[in-house]
């Protein structure tokens, strides 16, 4: 399962791509409150981490998941 970006150290300059559809989530939507989920973690500089929306993300669970 993947984890959501928390708020601590996200400034509202930073950008984040979703790996799926390629929109942009800005540091500042996050802090507001919008979720973007950690598909592949990068310890070493996490903002090289991998990202999906919420959309996408919901749209992947729907694909994966059993009803």
């Amino acid at each position: 399962m993947s984890s959501i970006l928390s708020k601590v150290g996200v400034k509202p300059e930073m950008v984040f791509h979703c790996c799926d559809c390629d929109d942009v989530v800005t540091g500042e939507q996050v802090i507001a409150g919008d979720y973007l989920y950690i598909v592949k973690a990068n310890r070493e500089n996490p903002i090289e981490s991998v990202f999906r929306c919420e959309c996408c993300h919901d749209e992947y669970l729907e694909r994966f998941t059993d009803d």
